[in-house]
């Protein structure tokens, strides 16, 4: 439960398992509900522990605590005359289960509880973003049962509730609450910067850097943002769980999850160790030359911040950070906010569950104020020669995120750094769309957009500005010239821009390889319903006779398709051919 200024929901659950374990009847409430952990059909199933009737039996009642200003806790095992039944109802499976059937938008706490012999289940339901349906309508808790309500009634009320976020309201701990090495840590982040005003932050006495922080409400008590920062969730309870491993599969090499630490200390005794198993490594040659972490710092740390920032610390477990090799993964409980996904969250306006919170850690400078951390944990890993970043909601309602630097594009550093322009390495839209032409041979307007994660109408100028680059004076891209007229446009590599390209990757220790002629072809003739041996030969440098030979090929191998049968004449072409079915169906 939580440790500083329990919810309601957590009140009554506390209050409700006391007045069992002495005997007496617990009482519902609008945010507490006992549950028969009997199922309604009666008939026996393979495993009781995972029976899918109690999934479907106790999600639209969560959905409807979901829906409660507040949220609320379903105790399961408790009779109707408040029997004790007690169930054997496998907690994980059944959280996840419950976040599945209501389509991803209630991820629940699950805890076991002992009354006695009996063991139930508490389920911590946290309030609802966005409302959660159950068969096209919205239920929430009145008194102690659940009644329909409509959308705009929902949302009068819970835009009211939500005037003040979960972590800017008071955790009602005073001051001297505050561990002396939790303030020491922070004091440390502010005199890591190299700002004057940080520094000068860094010398307050403890009450006066507190205020100066906003991390003391009106009357003196922490915020439950501050009271995570500088207190803790106590003495058995860990917020960050680091591993590292030199190798998949490998041993431990380190490991951190000790309890009873503030979050101030976790965080920098996590990004400590993580700086010292992350050497650092020559990179390129001639412009390109320099030394940088094996993962690049600052997306490194962005991953961490973002999985305690954005996290949803309704659900007491920690924050996982998996150190293996070159490759950085950060699980955080709670999934995106709502119209925030993979596809959209670069440029997505920055959304919090925790904006004090948010607030705090940019306060004392180990986050991103600016809502651009994702923007920068794309641009540095790219800029490094590495993949983009991995951001997935996982089946649990967590977020996971994933750096991957293992080997790092020697050659397309080196390359990059041919620019005329120098600002095309700092531009984010400008970088990706250089990647997507060097890793895919061309691109435009509407294959360009899922990848920036810009509407069509935005690439559009995207690739006027990208048209501009130069390099040596002469420049990086041109647009195909064989495209018939009508189609869509498209941008590839000019030929100085590849011979550039191919000289670069023969000159790296690791060459990555580069998207093949007949690889390239099918993508193309697949995105844009055609290719010629013209256009192909534009993309790949080659003479339109050896790219015919490439088609020929893909053609025998049904792969493509004739325009027409006797292959000549201007415009001959070919077509993708239809998926063909698999021989095994």
């Amino acid at each position: 439960m939580t440790l500083f200024n329990p919810t309601p929901a957590e009140k009554a659950v506390t209050q409700a398992i006391a007045e069992l374990r002495a005997g007496r009847p617990a009482s519902e409430s609008r945010h507490l509900d006992l549950k028969s952990a009997t199922t309604r059909h009666g008939a026996p199933v393979p495993d009781p522990a995972r029976d899918p009737a109690l999934v479907r039996q106790l999600a639209p009642e969560v959905a409807c605590m979901a829906n409660t200003p507040g949220g609320g806790a379903l105790v399961l095992g408790v009779g109707d005359d408040n029997t004790l039944e007690g169930t054997t109802a496998h907690a994980e499976w059944l959280r996840r289960e419950i976040y599945t059937q209501l389509q991803s938008r209630v991820t629940c706490d699950v805890r076991e509880v002992f009354v006695h012999e009996h063991r139930l289940l508490v389920l911590l339901v946290p309030e609802a973003v966005e409302p959660v349906k159950v068969k096209g309508r919205i239920q929430w808790r009145i008194d102690d049962g659940c009644h329909e309500v409509d959308a705009s009634t929902w949302r009068a009320r819970m835009d009211h509730a939500r005037r003040v976020d979960w972590s800017a309201r008071s955790s009602q701990l005073p001051t001297s609450r505050v561990r002396p090495s939790g303030m020491a840590a922070v004091r440390t982040f502010l005199e890591d910067t190299r700002e004057t005003a940080a520094r000068d932050l860094a010398q307050l006495p403890d009450e006066d850097l507190l205020r100066r922080l906003n991390a003391v409400d009106v009357d003196g008590f922490l915020t439950n943002a501050a009271a995570l920062l500088f207190v803790g969730w106590g003495p058995e309870h860990n917020m960050l769980d680091y591993i590292r491993r030199d190798h998949a599969g490998g041993d431990s090499r380190e490991r951190l999850h000790r309890t009873g630490l503030s979050l101030a200390e976790e965080l920098q005794e996590v990004l400590r160790t993580c700086r010292s198993f992350n050497p650092l490594r020559h990179t390129g040659d001639g412009p390109a030359v320099g030394q940088v972490r094996e993962i690049p710092e600052r997306p490194l740390r962005e991953a961490i911040i973002n999985g305690v920032a954005h996290r949803d610390w309704a659900i007491q477990q920690p924050t996982t950070i998996e150190h293996v090799g070159a490759t950085l993964q950060v699980t955080s409980p709670g999934g995106f906010m709502p119209g925030i996904t993979p596809d959209n969250v670069i440029h997505q306006p920055s959304t919090s569950r925790n904006t004090a919170l948010t607030e705090l850690l940019a306060a004392i400078r180990v986050a991103e104020r600016e809502g651009i951390g994702i923007d920068r944990m794309y641009q540095d890993m790219l800029s490094h020669g590495h993949p983009e970043p991995s951001l997935q909601e996982l089946a649990t309602g967590a977020v996971r995120t994933r750096l991957v630097a293992n080997v790092s594009d020697q050659g397309w550093l080196e390359w990059l750094h041919l620019m005329d322009q120098s600002w095309a390495v700092l531009d984010l839209d400008t970088l990706m769309t250089l990647r997507q032409l060097v890793t895919r041979g061309w691109t435009d307007h509407l294959r360009l957009a899922p990848y920036v994660q810009r509407p069509p109408g935005e690439t559009i100028p995207l690739l006027q500005r990208v048209a501009e680059l130069t390099m040596g004076g002469d420049a990086v891209t041109t647009m195909l010239s064989s495209t018939p007229a009508g189609g869509t446009p498209a941008m590839t590599l000019s030929k100085g821009a590849l011979r550039a390209l191919a000289h670069a990757d023969s000159r790296s220790a690791y060459p990555v390889e580069r998207s093949t002629r007949p690889t390239l072809a099918l993508d193309f003739a697949r995105s844009r319903g055609r290719i010629s041996s013209s256009e192909l030969g534009e993309m790949t440098g080659i003479a339109s006779q050896t790219a015919g030979r490439v088609l020929r090929d893909l053609e025998e191998q049904g792969e493509l398709l004739p325009s027409r049968a006797n292959r000549r004449g201007a415009g001959f072409h070919y077509l993708p051919a239809p998926p063909r079915e698999d021989s095994h169906a």
